[in-house]
């Protein structure tokens, strides 16, 4: 890296030297920069580039890179630069099958719209992955740099993260409540390392979070409820900014998903009070159930402003 960005000044320190992964991995680094700096290569670099000083420099920078990623990858150069050409010589193709790109029928194709999706962005990845930078990419591939290619990158990749992080926190909320169908009064269910003489609290969601002193768990900047709001604005401004893009690509809205992330406080929150008023009907004193019932539906007030 140092190399690479000229960044001459920068030391490693005597503690990252002491580690002897560092270096081992600098002195073959320090080889790889004299190998490429030298003399004799710089001169048949001219000869064989016969361009200016910008070119020779580019094509340095292209050799380290080609290094490094032959380092990490665990190859010989010249392997490495052998896959490098053999991926190069398919990008044309890949990238008008990237424009092209909609989502299928399941039934056509086997796979899902979200593999289907999964598949396209490895696949950008990939061949944008086979220059050291963008605009090197979109120099030697002026297609790269079309509107057509560029839209169908940021729909996908739009799609792909935005129900890669709806699928997530939904992930989150299924554990918490302790089931997929996000059931509040659900039991839990017994693991199967728990045996039937072990102690094993089977209480439904709402009843360990009733247990709580204020539903704590419900209110402060780091509960989950906070989470799901961030996620559910994230996922609305980009369905929204992206619908043309999505529609063009038949890229179908996560509007179910969202939907139930949307759901889940006013859920939750209707289930508690629900539970709350149960409770207190049964208390004799009606001096006591009003002082409850008030208590509850001001906590509650609270949680609901937090996630307007």
């Amino acid at each position: 890296m140092l190399l690479y960005y000229g960044n001459d000044d920068m030391e490693p320190s005597l503690e990252e030297l002491r580690i002897p992964a560092n270096r081992e991995r600098l002195e073959w680094h320090a080889m790889l920069a004299n190998v490429l700096t030298g003399d004799v290569v710089k001169q048949e670099k001219k000869r064989l580039i016969g361009g200016t000083d910008q070119q020779g420099d580019h094509s340095l920078k292209t050799e380290t890179w080609i290094g490094v990623r032959a380092k990490t990858c665990g190859r010989s150069i010249a392997a490495q630069r052998r896959l490098i050409e053999d991926g190069r010589s398919k990008i044309k193709q890949a990238i008008e099958g990237i424009v092209a790109f909609e989502i299928k029928g399941e039934a056509e194709v086997g796979k899902s719209p979200m593999d289907q999706v999964r598949d396209i962005v490895a696949r950008i990845d990939k061949i944008e992955s086979l220059y050291p930078m963008r605009h090197a990419f979109e120099i030697a591939h002026p297609r790269a740099a079309s509107a057509p290619y560029r839209e169908t990158c940021d729909a996908v990749i739009a799609w792909h993260n935005t129900t890669e992080l709806i699928n997530t926190e939904l992930g989150i909320l299924q554990k918490w409540v302790g089931n997929v169908e996000l059931d509040f009064t659900k039991a839990r269910p017994r693991p199967a390392d728990v045996t039937s003489g072990q102690l094993f609290d089977d209480s439904s969601f709402i009843e360990r979070i009733l247990k709580e002193d204020g539903l704590k768990s419900l209110q402060g900047d780091d509960n989950l409820l906070n989470g799901v709001n961030k996620v559910i604005h994230k996922a609305k401004t980009t369905l929204i900014h992206n619908a043309e893009g999505f529609a063009d690509r038949h890229l179908p809205p996560y509007i179910e998903e969202l939907l139930t992330l949307i759901n889940f406080p006013s859920r939750l929150i209707q289930e508690i009070i629900r539970m709350r008023l149960s409770y207190a009907k049964t208390m004799k004193d009606p001096a006591q159930q009003g002082v409850m019932m008030a208590e509850q539906m001001i906590i509650q007030f609270q949680i609901l402003l937090k996630l307007a």
